[in-house]
């Protein structure tokens, strides 16, 4: 199947960064491979990413995406377009696709519940399965009938249940190209996919419901933040947090079974079950390592760091801060030593 990823916009609701597709993510991949993981199913996926000349003047694109997907296509245009489907059809032209094809938005992460199937489809989420979404009037919704056919996709109403995620399947390219350049030949406004999936369910072609799961909206740079935090790295002593305070000699020294205070232990293993990661500090020396491995693993914690041997002191985190990663990006909690209190921290 040809996918054709949609990255030539200004980016505008990013003011100060690189082009959103080019931004680093939480666990170092950019944007776009988010957004293209959902294909990992595909068999033979042929996907073209495109973008604009000025982005691989200004902010090396190319040269990012060559090293970042390197058996990905790049299509390089030269001017803005008017829209999404303006850029579709020049990118449907240029590569000289027939046959079915798949348009992507570069700024929504989906799985797809079903694999998909050659047809005309939107693929859409269901509103009620995401009762935090907060820009539920900025999306274009699709109405069908109980067989899952669509009859209609409309921009910026609520009008039902489900709402587009940014993906759009075309049973046949050429169809798609000969609604597009009657809506282009004389555009008053921008035109989206959407007004040609409208247009083409008049003529009498069927578009079906896809459904998907997963979704995450990152097409602001509000929303990227918001995403990037739902995993933050925490920085967490053992000794007087997890485990009743131990120290190097005595009864209750390093080595021996410590007292676990099971409700600040519970408060992070929830942090965990969300996406964080963990970087456990400890004055415990090296030589302990084993020990506190085994201590850290029983408690429930996976994927972690171990930093141990630091000094028994303050400890200072600095980091740094930008537009897309914007400040504070270094916090701090201090809780009492030995105390249960951690869970009010995260409220």
């Amino acid at each position: 199947m040809n996918i054709i990823i949609l990255a030539a916009g200004q980016s505008s609701r990013f003011p100060n960064t690189r082009p959103k597709y080019l931004l680093t993510a939480y666990d170092h991949r950019l944007m776009i491979e988010h957004c293209i993981e959902c294909f990992d199913e595909v068999v033979n996926p042929k996907i073209t990413i495109v973008i604009l000349r000025e982005h691989c003047r200004e902010y090396q694109a190319d040269l990012f995406l060559a090293e970042a997907l390197p058996n990905i296509n790049v299509l390089i245009i030269e001017e803005p377009t008017n829209g999404p489907t303006q850029t579709t059809q020049l990118a449907i032209q240029q590569l000289n696709i027939t046959g079915p094809v798949y348009i992507k938005d570069c700024d929504t992460f989906i799985k797809f519940e079903k694999p998909i199937t050659e047809c005309n489809g939107v693929a859409v989420g269901r509103l009620n399965d995401y009762p935090c979404l907060y820009n539920v009037a900025a999306k274009s919704y699709v109405k069908a009938d109980t067989n899952g056919i669509i009859q209609s996709v409309i921009e910026k109403q609520v009008v039902s249940n489900l709402f587009s995620v940014g993906g759009y399947q075309f049973r046949d390219a050429d169809a798609f190209l000969q609604t597009a350049d009657k809506l282009l030949a004389k555009p008053t406004q921008e035109i989206y996919l959407s007004n040609v999936i409208d247009s083409m369910i008049a003529d009498g072609e069927i578009f079906e419901v896809v459904h998907t799961t997963n979704f995450e909206d990152v097409g602001t740079i509000s929303d990227w933040i918001v995403f990037n935090r739902q995993h933050p790295v925490l920085f967490c002593d053992i000794d007087g947090v997890l485990v009743r305070n131990q120290s190097r000699y005595g009864k209750n020294k390093f080595g021996t079974a410590p007292e676990v205070l099971h409700s600040n232990v519970q408060t992070l293993l929830e942090q965990q079950t969300r996406g964080a990661q963990f970087i456990f500090t400890t004055a415990r020396p090296s030589e302990y390592d084993v020990q506190t491995h085994a201590v850290l693993l029983d408690l429930g914690f996976t994927d972690y760091r171990l930093v141990s041997g630091i000094n028994t002191t303050n400890r200072i985190l600095i980091n740094d801060f930008d537009f897309s990663n914007p400040f504070p990006t270094a916090e701090a909690i201090n809780v009492k030593r030995n105390s249960e209190e951690l869970e009010r921290y995260f409220k």
